[in-house]
């Protein structure tokens, strides 16, 4: 009897995996297998690590709270219309967003990739891909901290960071920029101890501070 309710309890676990869209969770992160699922793991109020194992649309912006971590080699795709100063995703105050594996964040030329609020903080790291911010916003707009460990901020349109607090550059890519716009426009605190900031019609533009 013991052994039957134990897999009745473990079915039903698996049911509500798949009713929620998650298909795993390990090392690895909980796998998430609809857009639905994504956006509702990427509002709560938990940490959470988030595996993309796959490419998902994002038809609406999504305001991180807590602290989150996406992994994986899978993509998030901007398709939000009439949006090009809006932010795929915006880390509120009090909120951390790691952005690592091999994921790709892009904002297809249609708005902001991560707007980091007041209080809140960004880290890139691995092999991870955020590209194609619209050209009036940016692939990152810092008005808290944003850590750029590794991976590859690229492909904007205008700016391809916004620096209005605090951004580091400890290694990763920051490359390209729209003509007559900066890889880094800075009007915040910047410190660069390793990393590269290429390719950009400028590449750091220093507004205020160092």
């Amino acid at each position: 009897m013991n052994k039957r309710i134990r897999n009745l309890f473990i079915l039903g676990l698996l049911c509500i995996f798949m009713i929620l869209g998650l298909t795993a969770c390990g090392e690895d992160g909980i796998k998430v297998s609809s857009t639905n699922a994504l956006a509702r793991k990427l509002a709560s109020d938990s940490a959470v690590k988030i595996n993309v194992s796959k490419d998902m649309i994002l038809d609406e912006p999504i305001v991180i709270n807590g602290e989150k971590e996406i992994v994986g080699s899978g993509k998030i795709v901007a398709a939000i219309e009439d949006s090009e100063e809006l932010y795929m995703i915006t880390v509120a105050d009090g909120g951390k967003l790691t952005i690592g594996g091999s994921v790709k964040i892009d904002a297809s030329g249609l708005m902001g990739a991560v707007h980091v609020q007041k209080g809140g903080s960004a880290i890139v790291k691995g092999k991870a891909v955020v590209k194609n911010a619209s050209i009036v916003a940016a692939n990152a707009l810092v008005e808290g901290s944003l850590e750029v460990q590794g991976g590859n901020l690229k492909a904007a349109k205008g700016h391809n960071v916004i620096n209005k607090n605090t951004t580091t550059i400890s290694g990763g890519k920051v490359t390209g920029s729209g003509e007559k716009y900066a890889g880094i426009y800075n009007e915040g605190t910047l410190s660069q101890t390793g990393g590269k900031v290429s390719e950009a019609y400028n590449n750091i533009s220093n507004m205020k501070g160092s």
